[in-house]
């Protein structure tokens, strides 16, 4: 598929959405029941731009093998934070989870992102 000026949008929309978050991160809590971080904001929004590049560059979406691995990982996590000592914390579980999850829609997202600008200056 040959590029296309919106395709900008999509490549900046999270780091758009980071710097929004982070700018705006009083407003990202309530004082007593959520507190969310700028990470969570963000899960979305790489979710919807690693399914357009991925769209994009294969012409078939892998987010479906993304939440496979998101199963995965969490499974994972839930056995390391169940086989750990102390009391077992769901909003601890749920903290790492997200974390791990950021990092590894994140790397993928600038992978893919890496590999559409190789595609785009290869046609």
């Amino acid at each position: 598929m040959s590029f296309s000026w919106t395709e900008i949008i999509i490549y900046l929309m999270p780091f758009l959405t980071l710097f929004l978050a982070l700018y705006f991160r009083q407003y990202l809590n309530d004082g007593r029941h959520i507190h969310l971080l700028p990470i969570d904001v963000m899960h979305p929004i790489l979710w919807l731009c690693f399914h357009y590049l991925t769209e994009t560059i294969f012409y078939f979406s892998l987010l479906p093998l993304y939440f496979i691995i998101l199963g995965i990982l969490g499974l994972w996590g839930l056995y390391q934070e169940e086989k750990g000592e102390g009391a077992f914390r769901w909003t601890r579980f749920f903290r790492k989870l997200s974390k791990r999850l950021f990092v590894l829609t994140s790397i993928s997202y600038l992978l893919m992102l890496i590999v559409r600008f190789i595609q785009v200056i290869i046609k």
